[in-house]
């Protein structure tokens, strides 16, 4: 007797339909290639002093506390008001934003160099450096560290600065190498889990525990400009640390809207190009995805340990940060 033919299932990863009713941008907002906010990257503070903390729980007030009692489209308004908090209040002008960059990028280029055992005396640049071997070698190491840094602006300066030509890379040029590095699958072909899905609840201890001890320290902001600085002074207010972690659980449910969810994974690409010719991308994601992933991942890593023993992600054997991007992947 053969056996009925079931109908196809929806994928799992595709928006529910409460959520696509409610949460529907207006004027191509859910675009990511048309979307304005995703094409300006805003200078903004990344960390606050102890003195500050107050004064932006303040700002953050507002946006945060009431979220997990609104409606479903009460909260895909406010996901966005959150994206845009840090951008809107601690933007930096121009001139500040490019002085704190070139500050932090100089001093890290000169502990670079420093390791490498680059001679670090900053007049013998401008005198003249007799050994063109150790010049090459510190501008070299200066450029990148730059760059890794955001701050492509100086390390143009320094490459043009003794009349050296600058490499330039078409944009097309620069897409097609980094497709060939990261090429695209067809979603649909994905398989799906084996258990029906159900919706993840999510403690504040865990949101709490990742923010002070997973997010790592530094790091450099996204596109929203948000830090692992910034989101430690919620962790020390209780009604707010609840609705940081609704939040979170929204994210790991994917109770979000289509225009959040292209914000959440969008990444601010820096490209460097390697002596062979050969591109090197550096992505900054949101901070908020990196915890999101952190608090889902921290619940099955024991047995991600099992599973994957044979495979080496990190240092000693142990499941480290690579393997998070392959199994989110």
């Amino acid at each position: 007797m053969q056996a009925a033919v079931q109908p196809e299932q929806e994928p799992v990863r595709t928006l529910p339909r409460a959520m696509r009713e409610v949460c529907v941008g207006q004027g191509g907002e859910n675009d990511p290639t048309t979307d304005p906010w995703m094409q300006e990257r805003v200078g903004t503070k990344r960390y606050l002093h102890k003195k500050e903390w107050a004064a932006w729980l303040e700002v953050c007030r507002p946006a945060f506390l009431g979220y997990g009692a609104s409606s479903q489209a009460e909260r895909c308004r406010r996901q966005l008001v959150i994206m845009d908090l840090v951008r809107t209040h601690l933007a930096m002008g121009r001139g500040e934003a490019q002085r704190r960059r070139d500050a932090v990028a100089g001093q890290a280029a000169r502990a670079a160099g420093a390791r490498n055992g680059i001679p670090q005396d900053e007049g013998a640049q401008d005198e003249g450096v007799q050994d063109e071997d150790a010049q090459a070698r510190r501008t070299a190491a200066r450029v990148e560290m730059l760059c890794m840094l955001n701050a492509a602006g100086r390390a143009a300066r320094m490459l043009t600065r003794d009349g050296e030509d600058l490499v330039r890379s078409s944009a097309a040029e620069v897409v097609r190498e980094v497709d060939g590095l990261y090429p695209q699958e067809d979603v649909s072909t994905f398989p799906q889990p084996p258990l029906p899905v159900t919706v993840v609840g999510v403690e504040k201890d865990e949101v709490s525990r990742a923010i002070r001890r997973r997010l790592t320290r530094g790091a450099a902001p996204g596109l929203d400009g948000w830090t692992r600085e910034l989101l430690y002074p919620l962790t020390q207010d209780s009604a707010l640390l609840m609705e940081v972690t609704v939040l979170t659980a929204d994210i790991l449910n994917g109770n979000v809207s289509e225009q959040m969810a292209h914000r959440l994974r969008a990444t601010a690409l820096t490209i460097l190009r390697k002596p062979n010719g050969k591109y090197r991308p550096i992505g900054a994601e949101s901070v908020w995805a990196k915890l999101a992933s952190m608090v889902a991942f921290d619940r099955v890593v024991e047995a991600s340990r099992r599973i994957f023993a044979g495979v080496q992600f990190g240092v000693g054997g142990q499941i480290g940060g690579s393997s998070r991007v392959d199994l989110q992947a």
